[in-house]
């Protein structure tokens, strides 16, 4: 979804408050309104300060009621079948609280239209992540895409990138992504992403570890969200080749096909 061509200094400011704690906007008016009825020597000075104290008291509740509703909207999700059903609005919004909830800072860069280049921005301890989400629910996300994202990181220095579907890749894409500081997340490993997060307000859990394997570009398990590991089939139809299997085995018996890749 692109970004909005003119932000206005209310915006600025919106989108940076946005990014902290809930307390943060009505922490700073209160300390506007002190000082200004501390240091400013006539009423009529303290009207702008007043003012700048409103707006920011205002940001404050229009901050903690977008993100509740995002909360709302994650915890709602019950399947990957509901997920798909999304908006893609929505669809941004549940992924940036998914990682929300993995202690990332998310950026929700704003605009029109359902479709663009990088939706979301997450930092966390010095990282800066470009995510493109993609509610396809009847295409695989082809190569195009994900070489889109590898562009747009490269120009803005970004030090790793998520695409997020409910669908597939191609083989291209995966290809492609291999080796790059770029992991794919399918509708599988979606699905466990939001579950971790279910219940929790950015607490640590499996998909945590999935979501740092951004570097090595593992996959994630579609059972437990936990990083998986290559592994080759000893026994049955299948002896001798490869395929992934959870890290977390025997307690979690999550697999995926030898040839999918990252997410």
């Amino acid at each position: 979804m692109p970004r909005k061509s003119k932000e206005t200094l209310f915006d600025l400011m919106f989108d940076l408050l946005s990014r902290g704690p809930l307390w943060l906007p009505f922490l700073l008016a209160a300390i506007v309104y002190g000082i200004s009825k501390a240091l400013a020597p006539s009423s009529l000075l303290h009207f702008p300060a007043y003012w700048f104290s409103f707006l920011l008291a205002f940001s404050g509740i229009v901050i903690t009621i977008q993100r509740f509703a995002r909360r709302r909207l994650l915890d709602a999700q019950s399947s990957l079948e509901s997920i798909r059903q999304l908006s893609w609005s929505d669809f941004e919004r549940l992924v940036g609280e998914a990682y929300r909830r993995q202690g990332y800072q998310v950026e929700e860069r704003g605009g029109s239209g359902a479709d663009g280049g990088v939706d979301l921005v997450l930092r966390r301890s010095g990282e800066k992540v470009f995510v493109q989400c993609k509610r396809w629910r009847n295409r695989t996300v082809g190569v195009s895409v994900v070489r889109e994202l590898y562009g747009a990181m490269a120009a803005e220095g970004a030090t790793a990138g998520i695409v997020a579907t409910v669908g597939r890749y191609t083989a291209d894409a995966m290809e492609f992504a291999r080796g790059k500081h770029l992991t794919l997340v399918d509708g599988e490993a979606l699905l466990a992403l939001v579950r971790s997060g279910q219940g929790s307000a950015a607490s640590a859990s499996p998909v945590t570890t999935a979501a740092e394997a951004l570097a090595t570009n593992t996959a994630a398990c579609p059972a437990c969200g936990a990083e998986m590991v290559r592994r080759t089939a000893r026994r049955g139809a299948n002896a001798g080749g490869e395929f992934w299997g959870c890290s977390q085995y025997p307690r979690c018996r999550g697999t995926r096909n030898g040839g999918e890749q990252a997410g």
